[in-house]
């Protein structure tokens, strides 16, 4: 157990830092203003990279798969996230509008608009009861899937005793 602790602290500081660089780049050289909100922006990234642990954990610790099958499922899934996101263009913008009108419970679950959510609330809205709301939502996603991730670990660990 410390072992995976440990393992996913530091998997959690190495996405974080990443997305800290990534954020000071978007505000630094691309010149994208957060109305002083840089703080909050940087506890957004601490969220984003939980759930990013998270949903690997979770693809790691899947019983009987290969590693390379895990891989494909990572791709599969980041791809398959995006999408209803409206991460590609136009017609996924189209895709997500309908979606959040129509579905609006299968947006909320998905962590990829979660995270585009959170930022867009953090720029344009007044209130940080949006902002908060996508980080508590991304936290939540977080939880579930560290809980059936370590379902699953307990589950091998019992099985190889």
């Amino acid at each position: 157990a410390m072992q995976l602790a440990s393992g996913l602290v530091a998997s959690w500081i190495v996405v974080f830092c990443c997305l800290v660089v990534s954020l000071v780049y978007i505000r630094m050289v691309a010149g994208v203003i957060l109305v002083g909100r840089e703080g909050l922006a940087v506890a957004a990234c601490a969220a984003c990279a939980l759930v990013s642990c998270a949903i690997g954990t979770f693809i790691g610790a899947i019983p009987r798969l290969s590693s390379e099958t895990k891989d494909v499922i990572c791709t599969v899934l980041t791809m398959g996230l995006s999408l209803p996101a409206g991460l590609f263009g136009t017609p996924s913008q189209r895709l997500c509008d309908w979606l959040s009108a129509n579905f609006p419970l299968v947006q909320l679950a998905n962590p990829a608009v979660q995270v585009g959510e959170a930022f867009y609330r953090l720029t344009f809205y007044d209130s940080l009861v949006p902002f908060a709301g996508s980080l508590a939502t991304l936290v939540a996603i977080s939880a579930v899937l560290f809980a059936v991730a370590a379902l699953f670990m307990r589950r091998q660990r019992y099985a190889y005793l």
